[in-house]
């Protein structure tokens, strides 16, 4: 059996960051049903050392799944800052693409395991989805229309139902489950872009 790797002190406020990096790995990886042991050992500390930041096991998980949230709006959040005009559908598309193929875990437990955690986590996954549905909407390009109930229902469902397809194929996609026609990153990236433009162009 291998041996233990060398825990380090609980009380340091770098363990907290250093903790919260593990559990984005290993939640994303194994989901919130994991143990705190494994957690534990990936971040070199002490089931203890855990309890000493963080309340529980479901108070880390969501600290996880906000970290991650935050990291990927500030991502496309920037994108938009820098040239709002160029960022199109396709560009969002390519750019989440992009960094779900990147960092696996954190898609897999922000796409999937957010919405199987506690409340708290599928809390912060609500406002992330709807954060990102109000800047899908906003690129909807349809040119200048009245703003009324129907419509804004049409933005929304569009939106909704981009957004899910999107995450739940780019999670696939990165976690090498994604099977549909053998298909490679490029044509998806491109098969994605299309189907938002036919969601979000309704007449």
């Amino acid at each position: 059996m291998p041996p233990e790797p060398a825990v380090r002190a609980a009380h340091r406020p770098s363990r907290r960051a250093q903790i919260v990096e593990a559990a984005i790995s290993v939640f994303g990886a194994e989901g919130p049903a994991v143990p705190i042991a494994l957690v534990a050992r990936a971040a070199m500390v002490t089931p203890a050392a855990i309890y000493y930041h963080f309340p529980s096991k479901e108070a880390l998980f969501t600290e996880a799944v906000a970290l991650v949230a935050e990291r990927h709006l500030a991502l496309t959040r920037g994108a938009e800052d820098r040239d709002p005009a160029a960022f199109s559908m396709a560009g969002a598309v390519e750019l989440v693409w992009k960094w779900a193929e990147d960092n696996p875990e954190p898609a897999r437990l922000l796409y999937v395991w957010s919405g199987e955690g506690p409340d708290s986590a599928r809390g912060v996954r609500a406002e992330f989805v709807r954060d990102y549905i109000h800047r899908v909407i906003r690129r909807i390009e349809r040119g200048p229309v009245a703003v009324d109930d129907v419509r804004h229902a049409e933005d929304e469902l569009a939106a909704r139902a981009y957004l899910q397809l999107a995450m739940s194929v780019s999670e696939e996609w990165a976690s090498g489950r994604y099977r549909y026609g053998g298909l490679d990153r490029g044509h998806i990236v491109h098969a994605l872009a299309s189907v938002s433009q036919a969601l979000t162009t309704i007449e």
